[in-house]
């Protein structure tokens, strides 16, 4: 295998040339801007399908002031290094797990919290310095650099992405100069939107914020249109009902799974309380996601790789209800628990 360039030219990606994950001019050159931007839009490079769903899924800030995700912490686990996931996992389908990856590097990107090409540094550095360990780990397996639809490489690259941006936002700047390829200064000057000036909102805004991107990229596929909207349009007119937030919530978890995202995933333990609140538990076998959860969890990260949590979170805010959830899981298993009020 061809060992990673240590050179770092000034404005250069530091993504895999075989992931094809973030685009060339996605890094640095936001031709959308002004010399001088002031939260960017959230809407950029939406395709005509995306964009013609742009209500249906539109951002909601309902969870961005606390959270709506709690972590099971069983800490004499979580002290020791991530172990290897113990089950056969699924290939994802590519398109898919570029989707998932894309929409958080465009989350982050449109929050305005750190430079990206400062990112994708810190990025790139996170993965050479865990690359060796992580393969060791798995031999004699070989882990194929760039492969995203192999869970075993899709696992190691959206948990160097996680931790890496949980960093960045303890530390996130208000106002930074990020670099432009067509700016005259080779620089832009950028603004965080007052709204998320509080680094502690950061990691709930992009909870919320990725699932609302990453449904309007499923919503671009027509698959998912032809299952799902159909159902979401239905949660939204009956404004929550139980009945449909599981029937909404089953189809997009049977969605996942046929992109290869999990083994299997089912909904269980059904209770509709006195209150009026709806509890039922998701478990899933062998997610693509396994030992990420295990690695940003035992680096402190305030951002977990919990795709489908995100987008169920999403889709049962914009009938007006609100969610929360606790996960735990094993190196096979993911178990959440959510409760709908």
């Amino acid at each position: 295998m061809t060992p990673m360039n240590t050179s770092t030219p000034r404005g250069a990606t530091y993504v895999d040339p075989t992931a094809n994950i973030v685009p060339r001019d996605h890094i640095g050159s936001h031709r959308r801007r002004q010399e001088h931007t002031v939260g960017r839009r959230t809407a950029i490079a939406l395709g005509p399908v995306m964009v013609a769903n742009l209500a249906l899924c539109g951002t909601s800030k309902a969870q961005e002031t606390g959270p709506f995700l709690e972590v099971k912490r069983d800490l004499p686990f979580l002290s020791r290094p991530p172990e290897p996931v113990q089950i056969p996992r699924r290939a994802l389908q590519a398109d898919f797990a570029v989707a998932l990856l894309r929409s958080g590097y465009e989350t982050a990107d449109s929050m305005d919290f750190v430079p990206m090409d400062k990112f994708q540094q810190e990025f790139w550095l996170t993965r050479r310095a865990e690359w060796e360990p992580y393969k060791m780990l798995y031999d004699p397996i070989v882990v194929e650099q760039g492969k995203i639809s192999d869970p075993l490489y899709f696992d190691f690259i959206s948990a160097m992405q996680f931790s890496t941006l949980s960093n960045e936002m303890r530390n996130g700047n208000q106002v930074f100069k990020e670099y432009c390829e067509e700016c005259e200064d080779s620089y832009r000057l950028i603004t965080r939107d007052p709204s998320l000036m509080d680094n502690a909102k950061l990691p709930f805004a992009f909870y919320n914020r990725l699932g609302a991107r990453l449904l309007l990229k499923l919503m671009d596929m027509e698959d998912f249109r032809d299952i799902l909207l159909t159902s979401i349009e239905r949660l939204k007119q009956s404004g929550g009902a139980s009945s449909d937030v599981l029937e909404c919530s089953r189809n997009i978890l049977e969605y996942f799974v046929s992109k290869g995202y999990a083994i299997s995933s089912q909904i269980g333990s059904i209770d509709e309380a006195q209150d009026g609140s709806l509890n039922f538990t998701v478990k899933s076998n062998g997610p693509a996601d396994l030992w990420a959860l295990q690695y940003c969890s035992s680096h402190g990260s305030d951002i977990l790789p919990l795709y489908d949590v995100m987008v169920l979170s999403h889709v049962i805010q914009l009938c007006g209800k609100k969610p929360s959830c606790s996960v735990q899981w094993t190196t096979t298993t993911l178990t959440q628990g959510w409760k709908v009020v």
